[in-house]
């Protein structure tokens, strides 16, 4: 059987990145991009055998009164968000069959698609199409915004349009406009800039994170945790597995290694 991280697009050691920056939230108990909620309690991948056909990167929160969110990331390296882009069209399927489950809750739950090359368009056009979807009162009035001319951009039309017929495409029938709008209300795109290293901003964010978990005497050593981290979620991340925050205990227990100190992990069993 083919290992499920092996037919991932978003290449290893990008995808290990975007899930060590998940588990950096769990491990501060923080909140973290596009998860609702204050804050990451548990990260799992590789999940499509288990019901999750956007599997690459499960994280779960928690709300302010207790009750579960979710986000369900695809990642990919590039895309260009088009009908001829087979990732895309893909990665729209799987959220598809996401958005229709029965598990599935507008309200808590998320579903996404995270990316390491910058795409200029998707930054100025597509996310704003999103945006008009989360501040817009109903489908209709967000159809009429977006599809007046004088009031949109044709790449932000192009784009709603696009993924209405692929989504139809998918669902084997005409997806109409308020199910297009609730479906825009709780997808998202997510650039993840680690391909630019020491000028990642994702990094930075996740070090300072790390430093504020650390003891006061061992912040310095944020890096070394951050490169750990790394290598720990390509460990898990093959097999379908995944760390929980509920056994993985604040302050960090630390151990010594060869390359400095590190944190214990609890892994979640595949």
């Amino acid at each position: 059987m083919v290992s499920p991280y092996s037919t991932g697009g978003g290449g290893p050691y990008f995808e290990a990145k975007v899930v060590a920056y998940y588990l950096v939230a769990t491990l501060a108990e923080s909140p973290a991009r596009a998860v609702p909620g204050l804050k990451v309690m548990q990260v799992l991948t590789q999940r499509a055998a288990f019901g999750e056909p956007l599997d690459d990167v499960i994280v779960n929160g928690i709300l302010e009164n207790g009750c579960s969110t979710k986000l369900c990331l695809q990642v990919k390296s590039t895309l260009t968000f088009t009908e001829n882009d087979k990732e895309w069209v893909a990665v729209l399927g799987q959220a598809w069959a996401n958005f229709t489950s029965e598990t599935f809750d507008t309200t808590r739950d998320r579903l996404g698609v995270a990316i390491s090359s910058y795409n200029a368009r998707a930054d100025k056009y597509y996310q704003s199409v999103i945006g008009w979807a989360v501040h817009s009162p109903s489908g209709r009035d967000f159809a009429q915004r977006i599809m007046q001319k004088d009031f949109s951009h044709q790449d932000q039309r192009k784009f709603v349009t696009t993924t209405q017929k692929i989504l139809s495409d998918h669902a084997g029938t005409n997806v109409d406009e308020n199910t297009l709008w609730c479906f825009l209300c709780v997808f998202r795109i997510l650039h993840f800039d680690f391909n630019i290293e020491d000028a990642s901003r994702d990094m930075a964010g996740a070090l300072e994170r790390l430093r504020h978990c650390l003891p006061l005497e061992h912040r310095n050593l944020a890096h070394a945790v951050w490169t750990h981290l790394i290598a720990e979620a390509s460990n898990i991340a093959p097999d379908g597995g995944g760390v929980s925050r509920k056994i993985w205990s604040l302050p960090f227990r630390m151990q010594t290694c060869h390359r400095g100190l590190v944190p214990r992990f609890g892994v979640i069993s595949k």
